[in-house]
């Protein structure tokens, strides 16, 4: 991991997670932005992959941003059930930076 990231807040590493780490990448940096949409204050939670790209962390970064979709380094459940691993500790400790 670049020493750029390694004391940043946001930063979220695979081997805090064990097996319940939900991406495929070793690890993100991940940041909140307050917005006001229609009045109404927003949250939009994002998170930095290793490769520089930007992908969106709940639905708000999904529906007022220009981010990538998760999906793509989302980890599969090794159950086989075809779903994701929980991706909710991500999106909380993202969150937990816009307080």
């Amino acid at each position: 991991m670049p020493a750029a990231v390694a004391k940043d807040p946001g930063l979220l590493v695979s081997t805090t997670f064990g097996d319940k780490w939900p991406l495929t990448v070793p690890y993100v940096v991940a940041h909140c932005q307050g917005i006001t949409v229609a009045g109404r204050h927003l949250q939009v939670a994002t998170v930095d992959a290793p490769d520089g790209k930007t992908y969106a962390a709940n639905g708000t970064a999904k529906d007022h941003g220009n981010y990538l979709d998760i999906d793509s380094i989302w980890a599969p459940n090794p159950d086989g059930s075809g779903l994701k691993i929980d991706f909710s500790p991500v999106i909380d400790a993202a969150l937990a930076l816009c307080s």
